[in-house]
């Protein structure tokens, strides 16, 4: 883009160029014109009829006036000199402080992408460290199914038999033996209860910790959107890749069990229960708890 500031900008050498030339056509006016009418005055008859001695001490006067004009050019030449020098100065000045601004304004541009850089490794920083240790507690989930309550330590169960379990389903969690709508219903009745008594109640030192991590990891990422939108969008996909469905399923029931409304909102903000969409019989359970926007990403988020 041009530069309207200079490109409108007066030359330099244009203001001395103007004082030599008007100096010089000053001189010439002297030489042609000046010299001329001194030498009519001493021509005169009224300077011819004047005493001999005074008449020529006065001629010799007027004839050395006649170098006044080199006198009166020299003067000019020095006032375009100090005119000059000013300009000049005038034009560094100007030149050192606009080079000032400009090296400011790169370093600031520098301090920002610094910044930025530095921001964007801590983040990444946090968010693989965050995520290896949401990994770990994933590979050392150990579940037990407290059948007779909390009192009384049960077998091990898996998160896909837990899930089972609480929803009651069993053909298993993608399936349901003579489903209708009586019983898809009727799955959120006893759901929260078998839940809370079955597996939160007696497991809460080890899905506490788990639920934990997941909700400030992806309140880590919403953080990172704040700034760089596009790499929260990629810490996003690489954590929900983490949760399976029946894990998802746990943590919807957890946060609604509970009464964790954080967890709900992360469920909302980034869509967790998408997965689960299309299912016939798990969306039932959940859509009486939890917006639209936890099954559609198109949907805006409701917290």
């Amino acid at each position: 883009m041009v530069d309207n500031t200079k490109a409108n900008r007066t030359p330099g050498w244009l203001l001395p160029t103007v004082l030599v030339i008007g100096a010089l056509a000053l001189w010439a006016l002297w030489l042609l014109f000046g010299v001329q009418f001194v030498h009519g005055q001493l021509s005169s008859p009224k300077a011819a009829s004047a005493p001999a001695a005074p008449a020529s001490i006065a001629e010799l006067g007027q004839v050395g006036d006649l170098f006044g004009g080199i006198n009166a050019l020299f003067a000019a030449l020095a006032v375009v000199g100090v005119a000059w020098a000013g300009l000049q100065q005038q034009t560094t000045l100007r030149v050192t402080r606009e080079a000032l601004d400009e090296e400011r304004v790169r370093f600031k541009a520098q301090q920002v992408d610094e910044d930025s850089r530095h921001n964007r490794q801590q983040s990444e920083a946090t968010f693989f460290q965050m995520l290896g240790l949401l990994r770990d507690l994933l590979q050392s989930l150990d579940l037990h199914n407290y059948t007779a309550g909390p009192a009384g330590r049960g077998m091990a169960v898996s998160v896909d038999g837990a899930v089972e379990q609480i929803l009651n389903l069993p053909g298993g969690m993608y399936g349901y033996n003579g489903g209708g709508v009586s019983e898809t219903q009727a799955l959120w009745a006893n759901a929260c209860n078998r839940a809370h008594h079955f597996v939160f109640a007696g497991n809460r030192s080890v899905l506490g910790p788990l639920f934990r991590t997941v909700y400030e990891l992806f309140d880590h990422i919403e953080q990172v959107a704040r700034t760089e939108p596009a790499l929260a969008d990629r810490f996003a996909r690489v954590a929900k890749a983490q949760l399976t469905d029946p894990m998802l399923v746990l943590f919807a029931l957890y946060a609604c069990v509970d009464a964790t409304k954080p967890y709900a909102d992360t469920i909302h903000r980034f869509h967790l229960l998408e997965p689960l969409g299309d299912h016939k019989y798990i969306r039932p359970v959940f859509e009486s708890l939890y917006h639209a926007s936890a099954f559609d990403s198109t949907v805006p988020p409701q917290v």
